[in-house]
């Protein structure tokens, strides 16, 4: 059951909403490059998203042509532009809102359908910033609300000739990929009406295995911590309780630490919510728990433990509980 509920919920595959830039005809697009588009990593602490980018095929071009591209300036380049301001490395740029003018990939058709095995590969990466989600949730855009944070990366990709300046259409026709711990939801956003721009806005989340994970953790803890108040009070009042129990409580608050560490993409140290709720205040509770049974089975006698507190509380000493349990003593 469980592995079916795990396989049924894993993150699915990285997967853009825009099959081309846009639908708008404001362009008059004669040539359109097709591009594969592969989600690598997303790091919420440095707040970067990986993707890599590959080009597929070309409409201007084609093998069994000869001319492999007859309709292509051979001395003439694609040029790849994104918004610097959306990229964690702006290569020197001073940032603005014109129009991006340096190209991050220059693509030559002509070479990669020539004869020579010499050309590089048509692919390059983009590591894209995480920004503050849009519709009043910005909130949600820190680490502190792990495992519910959520985050936005914004794609901005188009293309021109590098000669001519003629736009040229781009089409994503495969996309894939899945960034561990976390899951990604395109929402398609045409731009100024241009044919030729593709705009896409990815939206940056924890998974519900990992959220589901967390919060199962959290009530875990706090059970273990309930169970060893009820344990120290017991001793306290005392019932006599195996010594080996004090092992138990001392040992747990260092599994509860390794336990909490194990949660997936937690930000290290503390400050997140479920550290307050859950770590701390657990944390502190058994301590207290285990600095209190130590102490009642070091200094008293376990067989003729009489505290007035427990006596009115129950109306009785813990003498005669003890006694009453052993009937044949």
């Amino acid at each position: 059951m469980g592995i079916s509920i795990g396989y049924s919920e894993r993150t699915p595959d990285f997967n853009p909403t825009a099959s081309k830039a846009s639908n708008y005809s404001a362009v008059n697009i004669s040539r359109t490059l097709s591009l594969q588009s592969n989600l690598v990593a997303v790091d919420a602490v440095l707040g970067t998203m990986t993707l890599d980018w590959t080009v597929l095929s070309d409409t201007a071009c084609s093998a069994s042509l000869s001319p492999p591209c007859p309709s292509v300036n051979p001395n003439s380049t694609v040029d790849f532009f994104f918004d610097a301001n959306t990229l964690v490395d702006q290569s020197g740029q001073i940032p603005s809102d014109n129009v991006p003018n340096i190209p991050i990939f220059r693509h030559n058709a002509t070479a990669v359908y020539s004869s020579t095995v010499r050309n590089s590969l048509a692919a390059f990466r983009t590591d894209l910033a995480l920004f503050s989600t849009e519709n009043g949730r910005s909130s949600l855009s820190t680490l502190q609300r792990y495992p519910f944070d959520q985050y936005t990366a914004q794609i901005f990709l188009f293309a021109q000739d590098s000669q001519t300046g003629v736009p040229i259409g781009l089409n994503i026709i495969q996309a894939y990929g899945v960034a561990v711990g976390f899951k990604t939801t395109a929402e398609r956003t045409p731009y100024r009406g241009y044919d030729d721009v593709i705009s896409e806005l990815i939206i940056v989340s924890r998974s519900s295995l990992v959220q589901t994970y967390v919060i199962i953790i959290v009530i875990s803890v706090w059970l273990i911590t309930l169970l060893f108040m009820f344990t120290t009070i017991s001793i306290i009042c005392g019932y006599p309780l195996e010594v080996g129990v004090l092992v138990v409580p001392v040992a747990t608050l260092f599994a509860i630490t390794q336990l909490w560490a194990s949660m997936p993409g937690a930000p290290d140290g503390f400050g997140a919510i479920v550290d307050y709720v859950g770590l701390l205040p657990c944390l502190a509770l058994m301590s207290i728990s285990a600095s209190l049974t130590i102490g009642a089975l070091v200094f008293a006698h376990p067989d003729e433990l009489h505290l007035p507190f427990c006596t009115r509380i129950f109306g009785r000493t813990t003498k005669k509980l003890v006694d009453e349990e052993r009937p044949f003593n």
